[in-house]
């Protein structure tokens, strides 16, 4: 009966310490600005340049974005990505 109680206080206590530990915290900037050009689906139109840049946190690049953060709360802001396709074939490799 003891050793049974013995480890259920422990186990609470294990819960409680595990609960407790705080958030790890990330670091979140931006990169400079890059320009890009970007090929419309349509071969007739001229390259449009667009400016991103890169998403770190933490020293990692995660993503890469399109304008300026729109900050929500003081923890939450949202901005867009963009996405990087590559649109080379295999078939267009060949000689």
């Amino acid at each position: 009966m003891k050793l049974a109680r013995r480890s259920g206080i422990f186990l609470l206590a294990a819960a409680l310490a595990s609960g407790a530990t705080a958030a790890k915290v990330h670091v979140i900037s931006f990169a400079k600005w890059t320009t890009v050009e970007w090929l419309p689906e349509t071969g007739d139109e001229k390259p449009l340049t667009m400016k991103v840049r890169a998403l770190v946190v933490d020293g990692r690049v995660k993503e890469y974005v399109l304008g300026t953060p729109h900050e929500v709360t003081d923890r939450l802001f949202v901005v867009r990505r963009a996405f990087r396709v590559n649109d080379g074939l295999p078939e267009d490799l060949a000689p």
